[in-house]
């Protein structure tokens, strides 16, 4: 029995427990810019499989139970396009064409020239559409706003309606829910919002012990209709690290086992249920990869083979090692990919690291010579 690859780490999950702290403080946020009438970004970044997606989805429930009108339709495009933004919105676009109104005062003998009145802008319809009620939009892999930066006109217009929005510039109460792996910070930066502060930003990382098991014992009585061992949920839990993505390996594991059964569980059973956890985990990881070469993949692993799991590393020593192999244009090309699918992460200090135990044992384990 092998498990197919592993499910899609993005959309709103079934069985999700635990994030009370970041549900605390999201909710205390929205009523901080309800008060001041303004609204700002709120950034929230983490490994793959950290569980952003399924965290937006919650956030968003939270703030329609708040009297927030909840927008989760968000794409980078319509930050650079009126029209699409008003669609999404629900809101009347209306075109007008620009251009000049000449007025004939012979007395004074001069014209008098004035503007016609400019179509609305992204800012413009976003204020049309808070003006009943406070305006949550959500953007989930927001690293994709960088695609704005590459065409001129798009980066002007994304860089007033951003700079609009985190400056609480709206007039009304509105704020912009982002989520994504760590570069999407970079992506915020290329588009002129440099800086988002402490307080409007969370980096997820594994959930505890507790919540942990509680999503694998729901999930496989909701999908399979089983009882989990008590004795089977402390070891599920521990294997997958806590992070949501592999608990959903080890929980769907775990139930295709259980659910097969025509006898108690055995120590036997489990075993299989942590192999095939296992194997989903590593089939999730291979995913990610996709687009990167074994050889491509063996030159990474050399680099993190020397140091300590939780290690960094500069960039110039990931870049050379594939520059060993490849071109300069390869290998720089290469290590932007790893970033941006999170198989490296970048840190606070400018390093770089692999962002989740599991991941790093997967790359090393089976790529690093000599392993």
């Amino acid at each position: 029995m092998h498990l197919p690859t592993s499910p899609d780490d993005r959309g709103p999950s079934k069985y999700f427990h635990g994030r009370d702290d970041i549900r605390t403080f999201f909710s205390g946020r929205l009523n901080h810019y309800e008060q001041l009438r303004g609204g700002s970004i709120i950034l929230i970044t983490g490994a793959p499989g950290a569980g952003k997606s399924a965290l937006l989805s919650v956030l968003s429930d939270d703030a329609s139970k708040m009297g927030w009108c909840v927008n989760t339709q968000m794409t980078p495009e319509k930050f650079a396009n009126p029209v699409e933004m008003a669609d999404t919105l629900g809101v009347k676009y209306k075109s007008r064409k620009t251009g000049s109104a000449t007025l004939n005062l012979p007395v004074y003998k001069h014209f008098w020239q004035s503007e016609k009145e400019k179509s609305p802008s992204v800012s413009d319809i976003i204020r049309s559409a808070a003006r009943a009620q406070p305006l949550l939009l959500v953007l989930d892999e927001a690293q994709h706003l960088q695609i704005l930066a590459e065409i001129p006109q798009d980066k002007k217009v994304a860089q007033a309606v951003l700079e609009t929005l985190h400056n609480g510039k709206i007039g009304h109460p509105v704020v912009f829910l982002a989520g994504g792996l760590d570069t999407s910070i970079q992506a915020f930066g290329s588009l002129g919002v440099s800086r988002i502060t402490s307080a409007n930003r969370v980096r997820l990382g594994p959930i505890d012990q507790g919540p942990a098991k509680e999503v694998i014992r729901d999930y496989v009585c909701g999908e399979f209709g089983c009882e989990v061992p008590e004795n089977w949920l402390d070891l599920l839990a521990s294997r997958s690290q806590g992070w949501p993505q592999h608990l959903v390996c080890y929980a769907h594991a775990a139930g295709l086992v259980l659910a097969s059964l025509e006898r108690p569980s055995s120590t036997s059973d489990l075993e299989d249920a942590l192999s095939e956890g296992r194997s989903a985990q590593e089939d999730y990881y291979n995913a990610r990869a996709h687009d990167i070469t074994y050889g491509q993949r063996e030159a990474i692993a050399s680099v993190f083979a020397k140091i300590p799991i939780n290690g960094t590393v500069r960039k110039r020593e990931v870049v050379n090692a594939l520059y060993k192999g490849y071109s300069k244009e390869v290998a720089e090309e290469k290590f932007r990919l790893a970033l941006h699918q999170g198989i490296l992460n970048e840190r606070e200090d400018g390093l770089y690291g692999i962002p989740i135990p599991s991941l790093y044992s997967w790359l090393v384990e089976n790529y690093a010579s000599g392993k």
